[in-house]
């Protein structure tokens, strides 16, 4: 399994190019884990969705 770490913050930058003038929603999910140098939450996913206009 491929496991990254980002300390602090951390932005994930997506670039989305529509086929014309239209308006419509982009959704997924993300999965994730937060931890501090004891302990670890449970892996949580994030389901979103974002209007584009």
């Amino acid at each position: 399994m491929d496991v990254k770490q980002f300390s602090n913050k951390v932005d994930f930058v997506q670039i989305v190019k529509l086929k014309g003038k239209v308006k419509t929603n982009i959704s997924g999910s993300i999965d994730f884990m937060a931890c501090n140098d004891r302990e670890c939450l449970p892996p949580a996913n994030q389901k979103f969705s974002i209007a584009v206009q």
